[in-house]
């Protein structure tokens, strides 16, 4: 990579790992495949209009569309903003003024609130194949696949996204990263999850599913580190937690992140069938009893803390040894799970 310049990363996934994929259910590309997309998409916005510095909402579920539209937003300079479909629509209105702007890609599972937030942007365009007038479908079928002019003028230091906190300390409030603070963060977390022999150790090998949605800090900045790492990577879409274990089984993902309750949702689905899965957890306190049912069916995790604002870069270091029914670990768990 030249510079730290989000596009770049998934051109050298396409160069070094071709062939690997990036799946949701209702298909699948490789990392080549992929980036063709990507450029045809850029090319295909350029010619639209959007220009550099143009602050693009997105209002989707983890999907391989959302995944390309990183990078083709990259290829123009534009800055992605993905919205909390999570919160009310009036401070989603709010996040839409407060950051600008001017674009909006939606799901089309989100319809009626993309349709309600339609008056807020200078173009609705659909991710994915749809059947309403504009969709980013569409734009690659009938676009080029050479990089677009702006693709050059991009770098490290240019604003790529705005994301907001979610709303448990007041209001939702923005915050603006650019390539080179996204992609050091991303990387950092990648870095310590493969050092260290921790419950959620990441390998190449590993499969990996992010449940953790895009708008926050991009999955926890998988978007970003499992391309660098030329991984499979699973998206979960729409799916629930019986969807999501089904496609653990079919894809087999080894890997994922999650907050501990969608780790209890799993659980649950899962009744007493063993998971050997290496969890990523956090975003609010991992309970003692949840840490031991997780553990007697085979999850091995680390927790991960920090705010948007530090983007969530703190990691544990549990030993992959590390037992929560233990008695050993009893006093250690009465810190950090409570």
């Amino acid at each position: 990579m030249r510079e730290l310049v989000v596009h770049q990363l998934l051109a050298r996934a396409a160069e070094l790992f071709p062939t690997a994929q990036i799946v949701d259910p209702e298909g699948s590309v490789s990392y080549a495949e992929a980036w063709l997309r990507a450029l045809k998409l850029a090319n295909a916005l350029e010619e639209r209009g959007l220009e550099a510095g143009a602050v693009v909402g997105v209002l989707s579920v983890n999907t391989r569309h959302f995944f390309e539209l990183h990078f083709a937003l990259s290829l123009l300079g534009a800055v992605i903003h993905p919205l909390n479909f999570r919160l009310p629509q009036e401070q989603i209105v709010q996040s839409i003024e407060q950051a600008g702007d001017r674009w909006l890609f939606a799901w089309q599972g989100f319809a009626p609130l993309a349709e309600a937030l339609r008056s807020k942007v200078k173009e609705l365009i659909w991710l994915g194949e749809t059947p309403y007038e504009v969709s980013s479908e569409a734009l690659i079928a009938r676009a080029r696949p050479n990089p677009p002019q702006a693709a050059e003028r991009v770098r490290e230091t240019d604003d790529y996204t705005i994301l907001h906190t979610t709303g448990t300390t007041g209001r939702p409030k923005a915050m603006r990263y650019r390539h080179r603070d996204l992609l050091l963060a991303s990387l950092s977390i990648l870095h310590h999850l493969a050092l260290h022999p921790g419950g959620a150790h990441a390998d190449r090998r590993d499969v990996f599913m992010p449940l953790i949605p895009f708008f926050h800090i991009h999955a926890w900045g998988a978007a970003f580190f499992v391309p660098y790492l030329g991984a499979k990577l699973v998206l979960s879409g729409r799916e629930g937690p019986e969807g999501q274990l089904a496609l653990i089984e079919r894809e087999g993902v080894s890997w994922a992140s999650m907050v501990p309750t969608q780790l209890q949702m799993l659980l649950e689905a899962r009744g007493e069938t063993p998971l050997p899965l290496k969890v990523l957890t956090g975003g609010s306190p991992l309970p003692r009893g949840l840490a031991q049912r997780a553990w007697r069916q085979g999850v091995r995790y680390s927790l991960i803390y920090g705010g948007s604002d530090q983007l969530a870069t703190a990691i544990s270091a549990l030993p992959e040894s590390f037992n929560p029914e233990s008695e050993e670990a009893a006093e250690e768990l009465a810190t950090w799970v409570f």
